[in-house]
């Protein structure tokens, strides 16, 4: 409601009169009329207090309590007016909107969570992963199940028997969707698992071209890594599941190594499972031609973004008939000795200093970086002085009674040490003296400038001339 200004002319004298009527807007057949609730005469208050009226004489029809109080003028003109209204139109005031209660007499049943789920269902709907488990044959319950599997690991991560839990004791999803997870068994998420994992392709190809779609993707950077997982029982049934070299050092467990691909703004692509043994640069050149198809001509060449571990000159040379490519160099390239370096980035705890070096076939980059720098020294200085303990230790304990002397079983020692602290152990020449099958004396060599080399927080990126 509101107020509005009417004026009227007397016939007998002339005299114009000014007066004020409450009004609310209406919508009939007619299009949008005003509809007159109360004469109110002419105001004694100004033009800029009459919203303040109108939403204090709401109020109290309503029979809401106000927090704010309004000024007397405006209270005494609002009590008036609201209760001629009340009068003319039989407005009942509501007064049973606050109750007194007893806090210790209340109960919660079943409490939910709807605040995450309610966003994942959001993004289910925008991304149309309906329309994509329905495309792969989803029954309306197998769709519900999905929905679980699906945003019970974006909310709540954990196995399946984790989101059974959730889905029945914590989550309001069902209500969300309209469904009832209260008698769904733990066997039906393992199908459902399973089910997945067969439309994975499809699934993967939706939601690339649906994210493609939604936020302008170009797809010209693409990222391509590897990591892997183990189990800690048998994994008997598994084919994929081999003995590897674990990322989690969990060499006593078998692995599944799994592969990722991601575009330059962190959206998945395309991901494999591949077996626990598998061999990393063996993977990359599969990866790629499942994200653009087996003829790579037919679409436009991304960058590929790689580290060292896949970058083997065979996938370089593989990769430079199709694509463009940016990886950590292998290759062992001179440092520069020029100081005419371009820096990159610059803070007040460091800067990342870079200098373009041309090659026949591509471009080197090198960087350094003295955030980088300061930690590898800091590794270094470490690194060297628990080496040179065990080597201290190794060669004092061939003259002491009761330890290791003969020269096989120092070599062994040796050995060992040299695999427990291989990143600094290659930078040191140690020399093992023999007497009549013994060892006799331990010495060694520090190649420091080699090593200061290594930790400079320095490093090469190799690329494909575009």
């Amino acid at each position: 409601m509101f107020i509005r200004t009417v004026y009227k002319r007397s016939k007998a004298s002339s005299t114009k009169y000014e007066y004020q009527q409450l009004v609310e807007s209406i919508r009939t057949e007619k299009g949008v009329r005003q509809k007159l609730l109360l004469s109110l005469g002419r105001l004694p208050i100004s033009k800029d207090k009459w919203p303040s009226l109108c939403k204090r004489i709401t109020a109290i029809i309503g029979g809401q309590k106000s927090f704010l109080k309004a000024g007397p003028e405006i209270e005494a003109l609002s009590q008036k007016f609201a209760g001629q209204l009340i009068e003319k139109h039989a407005i009942e005031i509501e007064t049973n909107n606050y109750e007194t209660v007893d806090i210790q007499s209340l109960q919660n049943h079943r409490v939910r969570r709807i605040g995450g789920e309610y966003l994942g269902v959001a993004f289910f709907n925008k991304l149309q992963l309906q329309q994509c488990l329905k495309a792969c044959g989803f029954s309306q319950r197998q769709l519900d199940i999905a929905m679980l599997l699906i945003i019970g690991r974006l909310v709540q991560p954990g196995s399946e028997r984790h989101l059974h839990r959730w889905a029945q004791h914590l989550s309001g999803l069902d209500e969300l969707i309209k469904t009832d997870f209260t008698r769904l068994s733990l066997n039906s998420l393992y199908k459902m698992t399973d089910l997945i994992y067969e439309h994975k392709t499809d699934i993967e190809a939706h939601l690339r071209a649906r994210e493609n779609d939604l936020f302008s993707l170009d797809e010209t950077i693409i990222l391509y890594d590897l990591t892997n997982t183990y189990f800690e029982g048998r994994a008997a049934s598994n084919a994929k599941a081999k003995f590897g070299r674990s990322k989690e050092k969990r060499t006593d467990c078998k692995l599944l190594t799994l592969g990722l691909v991601i575009d330059g703004k962190g959206f998945p692509k395309t991901s494999r499972v591949f077996a626990g043994n598998q061999s990393e640069p063996e993977t990359l050149l599969d990866m790629v031609k499942a994200l653009h198809g087996a003829d790579p001509t037919e679409n436009p060449k991304p960058t590929v973004v790689i580290d060292a571990g896949i970058a083997t000159d065979d996938n370089l040379k593989k990769l430079k008939e199709h694509y463009h490519y940016i990886a950590i160099s292998r290759k062992k390239i001179a440092i520069p000795d020029s100081d005419d370096y371009i820096v990159l980035k610059e803070t007040k705890q460091g800067k990342v200093e870079a200098k373009r070096i041309r090659g026949n076939d591509e471009v080197v980059l090198y960087c350094k970086s003295s955030l980088k720098q300061q930690k590898e020294q800091s590794m270094q200085g470490r690194f060297e002085q628990n080496f040179e303990e065990q080597l201290t230790y190794l060669a004092k304990s061939i003259h002491k009674k009761g330890c290791t002397k003969r020269y096989d079983k120092v070599l062994e020692r040796l050995g060992r040490l040299k695999e427990k602290y291989k990143q600094i152990a290659r930078f040191y020449l140690v020399q093992v003296e023999e007497k009549d099958g013994l060892a006799c004396r331990v010495t060694w060599d520090y190649l420091k400038e080699q090593s200061n080399q290594r930790f400079s927080g320095t490093y090469f990126f190799a690329n494909r001339p575009f």
